[in-house]
């Protein structure tokens, strides 16, 4: 069964500068985090996994 979800409004930003210009790589965007203290990684995968439950567009990951 196939699920349809409504795209947000930067989602549909992105759709629509993809369909216009494609193979643009909008939707890719590189970042580096620094940390000057050490990571929870269990603790981050638990942020992580609660804000991916608490957004509707993530649900469908």
């Amino acid at each position: 069964m196939e699920k349809n979800y409504f795209l947000t409004h930067a989602q549909k930003a992105i759709w629509n500068v993809e369909n216009f210009v494609p193979n643009t790589s909008i939707n890719n965007i590189a970042a580096i985090l620094r940390f000057k203290q050490e990571i929870n990684f269990k603790l981050l995968e638990q942020a992580v996994n609660l804000v991916i439950k608490k957004t509707m567009p993530f649900e469908s990951i």
